[in-house]
């Protein structure tokens, strides 16, 4: 026999539908580069970087420059990321037994988790001649 959450909803159930969307995002991938490819940059949803392009090119620009771009593209590369895991995590949160589970353990975190994300601030590009003219490509995933 199944455990059971209070509202009715199966233990084995939110586990396996944990362990399903656990897998999912750990399998997302998000990537970003510099316009001409000199730098690219992989992470997985945790941010840890899985792949890193550094063409000859760009180890011959100034560390300065290197040092930004690889902090931008690391940036934009978990924003990838983290934007193609939302839909595999909403999905888990519309799971009824987590609802009822969620629902019964944190009533205001339910509400929460189903909104919409907050969005990610854009740096000030008027700070900083850098950001005029230097842009990101987001991959959407492997490139």
């Amino acid at each position: 026999m199944s455990a059971r959450v209070p509202d009715g909803g199966s233990i084995d159930a939110v586990a396996r539908a944990a362990r399903r969307a656990h897998d999912a995002v750990e399998r997302i991938r998000g990537g970003a580069q510099t316009p001409d490819g000199a730098v690219r940059i992989e992470v997985g949803v945790d941010g840890r970087i899985s792949e890193l392009h550094l063409d000859p090119v760009a180890l011959r620009a100034d560390a300065g420059w290197l040092a930004r771009v690889l902090v931008d593209l690391h940036s934009a590369a978990l924003e990838d990321a983290s934007a193609q895991a939302r839909p595999v995590r909403a999905e888990l949160l519309h799971e009824p037994a987590v609802a009822q589970a969620l629902r019964r353990l944190d009533p205001v975190a339910a509400s929460a988790a189903v909104s919409e994300p907050a969005s990610v601030p854009v740096p000030n590009s008027e700070a900083d001649d850098y950001y005029a003219t230097f842009s990101v490509m987001r991959s959407g995933g492997r490139w």
